[in-house]
């Protein structure tokens, strides 16, 4: 009900400047004669803030760097985030909006801009309605935008589809728990996933003038975005703001991080890093009074997770899948075969490259060093080390061995162990597609390398979920796969299901013979053991554990 108010009183703020600006030019002209982006061909559309004017681009209407909420500076930095202002003037919205602030790596530009929270929205040139689809990109939430070449929507959108990209804050800025902050607002943390739904607010309230329908959305995202699509999944509030949800390797640390146990690691750590100490109040003021440089200074090489025990999120993803405490909503969901080798070739890039046991030793215990369960790293470094010589033809002195070992405890541990985990929890509520992306020769880039090659790695899938294939290089049979795999995911948008005439991928059932899509080249049928069994996962049901070794 607040929401419709505030709906409501910012349309008719909006409405008034109109009319006032009406009331100025009577008697001369009309305000559309004066405006010049309503005398182009460029489209225009009605928004809760004012007008926006995109590009036609040919195929589709582009509106990039609409703001869907007030710059989160000053004192909403380090809070929740609030509705952007109504406009008086049309808003050119042509380029994208600034990236949320963030180092420059592999993911995403460096950016220091706090006015960031933006999202884009890509259109097909009919009157719909249309199912629209949410891209929430990501990097670790420290890294990303949602104007990365790498979503370039056109390809979906020919599918009959609306496509919006967005930003969210990202490290701290984004997901930085305190006591400080906890003492002023009740809860702290998780200000990059209230942004995102804002941003779904804002569709829901606006989607319809561009043509989508506001009563069919899915949000989709990777990595990041797919973990959290999982807690926009989970989280109370977010209920009723999407109808279907795709999740691409975002199963990483289901658990995500209590309230207290975060506040005591990444938020001391954090003030003590900003030299940001006393009250509360002086503690926040100090925070606020930070320049962008000194949080991402302060923020350090840490990667974050969305925080628990909150009002966002009352229960982890893990809890809450086991409730069955979830959007009732269809989820398509899966990970990559060789998921952990991405992250072992960005600590080659650095100079780490696991040549010898001692190095591949630290970087098994640095990986595990956050697990509760006094996990025996010595022994579970000696089991991949073994079945990594083992899968390298039983070459005890491989050159790479200790690399392929260090990415499969990566793949296993991190990411395709939890995910089938999440199979399990929400097919026993919710009808959910299962797949697993396996095409080992996807295009990478640069990132070809004897020393550990790069096979169906972290992020790889992305290019053929967007089209992109061909033009990074793709066989005729990887285009073939990008094509169904666009069919897939957009027939799943429009109806919850990913089968259109002639497809066969059945749902996931909770056994050991649940359905699992293989996207190769050619497609196959594959089971959830077959999945388990290929990465180790009954291993993980029961590790090594200092107490029984």
């Amino acid at each position: 009900m607040q929401r419709k108010f505030r709906f409501e009183l910012r349309r008719y703020a909006t409405v008034m400047g109109i009319l006032s600006a009406l009331f100025l030019v009577a008697g001369c002209s009309s305000s559309s004669d004066n405006d010049p982006a309503r005398l182009s061909a460029d489209p225009v559309r009605v928004t809760t803030e004012g007008d926006v004017v995109g590009a036609d681009e040919g195929t589709m209407y582009a509106f990039r760097g609409i703001p869907y909420a007030a710059p989160p500076v000053e004192a909403l930095r380090f809070a929740p985030p609030e509705e952007a202002l109504p406009r008086s003037a049309t808003l050119e919205a042509k380029e994208f909006g600034s990236s949320c602030p963030q180092t420059a790596g592999a993911f995403g530009s460096g950016s220091v801009d706090e006015d960031c929270l933006f999202l884009n929205i890509f259109t097909p040139k009919g009157d719909g309605p249309y199912p629209v689809m949410v891209w929430i990109h990501g990097g670790a939430f420290v890294s990303g935008a949602g104007s990365d070449s790498g979503y370039d929507a056109t390809r979906l959108v020919a599918e009959d589809v609306i496509v919006v990209t967005l930003n969210y804050r990202l490290g701290a800025l984004g997901f930085l728990p305190h006591t400080a902050l906890t003492a002023e607002a009740g809860e702290s943390g998780n200000y990059g996933l209230m942004d995102q739904q804002l941003a779904l607010n804002w569709i829901q309230d606006n989607i319809d003038n561009f043509g989508g329908d506001p009563a069919n959305v899915t949000i989709f995202g990777e990595s990041a975005g797919g973990h959290s699509v999982l807690s926009q999944l989970v989280a109370p509030s977010s209920d009723g703001l999407f109808q279907r949800a795709i999740v691409q390797s975002g199963s990483y640390s289901p658990t995500q991080v209590s309230l207290p146990v975060g506040s005591a690691v990444f938020g001391v750590k954090f003030a003590t890093a900003a030299a940001c100490t006393g009250s509360d109040a002086e503690i926040r003021d100090c925070f606020r009074a930070l320049t962008v440089e000194e949080v991402l200074s302060a923020q350090g090489a840490d990667w974050y997770v969305p925080t628990t025990g909150t009002r966002f999120l009352p229960q982890s993803t893990y809890a809450a899948l086991a409730d069955g405490a979830f959007a009732d909503v269809p989820v398509l969901m899966g990970s990559n075969r060789h998921e952990g080798r991405l992250f072992v070739l960005l600590d080659m890039a650095g100079g780490q490259i696991y040549e010898t046991e001692s190095a591949y030793r630290d970087g098994v215990a640095a990986l595990l060093r956050t697990d509760l369960r006094d996990l025996d790293n010595v022994q579970i470094a000696d089991d991949y080390r073994d079945d990594a010589m083992a899968e390298l033809g039983g070459y005890i002195e491989h050159p790479n061995r200790f690399r392929v070992a260090l990415s499969n405890l990566w793949t296993d541990y991190m990411f395709t162990c939890n995910n089938l985990n999440q199979w399990h929890q929400l097919s026993l509520y919710t009808d959910t597609y299962a797949y697993w992306f396996t095409d080992d020769a996807a295009p990478n880039g640069t990132w070809d390398t004897a020393a550990l090659p790069v096979g169906a790695t972290h992020t790889l899938e992305i290019q053929y979920v967007f089209g992109l294939v061909g033009a990074r290089g793709g066989s005729a049979e990887q285009i073939a796969l990008s094509e169904q795999m666009v069919g897939f995911w957009t027939q799943f948008a429009k109806t919850g299901d990913p089968n259109a005439t002639g497809d066969d991928w059945a749902m996931f059932t909770p056994d050991d013979n649940g359905f699992v899509m293989k996207l190769d080249t050619p497609l196959e049928d594959a089971t959830a053991l077959e999945f388990g069994t290929a990465h180790r996962c009954a291993y993980w049901t029961d590790p090594p554990t200092m107490a029984r070794y």
